[in-house]
């Protein structure tokens, strides 16, 4: 999209799209409590491809017209790919205390201040 081209994604496909520091604290609570069982550590939101990606594009301050939508059935997968791969992450909310799953929104302002934050580093 930065080069000026058009990139097709999903309208029917929906997904959790986690930011990897997030998952990263919810993983080291995780472990460092010693918490047992089965934890879908992924972000809050379930958005489809095409949602997020248009998202993205407006953050990013790009063209979002160059976002084309598509279906799974239009796509020639080598293999198949469900049409919901989002998370129950209720029990990541409802027992981590310090690092819960993310918002896609607070996920991206907080990925946005990452990004600033490596920028300005790199300068120094």
């Amino acid at each position: 999209m930065e080069k000026g081209s058009q990139v097709k994604v999903l309208v029917d496909q929906y997904v959790s799209p986690t930011l990897n520091t997030n998952l990263a604290q919810m993983l080291i609570e995780i472990a460092e409590r010693r918490l047992c069982g089965i934890f879908h550590t992924a972000g809050a939101s379930r958005v489809s491809r095409y949602e997020f990606a248009k998202m993205l594009a407006n953050v990013f301050k790009l063209d979002s017209d160059l976002i084309k939508p598509a279906k799974m059935s239009e796509i020639q997968w080598k293999a198949k790919r469900p049409k919901d791969s989002s998370l129950d992450v209720s029990m990541c909310s409802n027992i981590l205390k310090e690092s819960k799953p993310m918002m896609l929104e607070e996920a991206i302002e907080a990925m946005m201040l990452e990004r600033q934050h490596t920028k300005s580093a790199c300068k120094a």
